[in-house]
């Protein structure tokens, strides 16, 4: 993994230069070849950034993807969610993968997604 000069890790894709270094990954869960920030349980540790935005539910022993988002404004949206749900009692939590254009995040999604469903039907 590249590392900074401070020699801590940047968090790149395979390929494209508008990624934004992934700051002080004090904790990252990895989604697909992906590594996000987090998991968090509030919205407000995350960024007033554009991004991905994960919403997943902890399980006994690890975390589960419930949706995969992209979002001009990844806190905005996790606020959103955070009241959507808030009714029905989930207890949410949140990755933040960020990124600034927006077909770039389109292909991460589309990239996790599928792998996902693959590794699905592969169980």
């Amino acid at each position: 993994m590249k590392k900074d000069s401070n020699d801590k890790p940047l968090v790149m894709p395979k390929s494209g230069s508008d990624i934004l270094p992934q700051p002080d990954a004090r904790e990252s869960i990895l989604l697909g070849d992906y590594e996000f920030l987090g998991p968090y349980h509030d919205s407000e540790e995350l960024k007033v950034q554009a991004g991905l935005l994960a919403m997943l539910v902890k399980t006994e022993s690890e975390f589960e993807l419930v949706d995969l988002q992209q979002s001009a404004d990844v806190r905005r949206s996790a606020r959103f969610a955070e009241v959507s749900l808030n009714s029905r009692r989930v207890s949410l939590w949140f990755a933040a993968y960020y990124a600034t254009l927006n077909r770039q995040l389109e292909q991460i999604r589309d990239e996790i997604l599928r792998n996902i469903d693959e590794s699905s039907y592969d169980s």
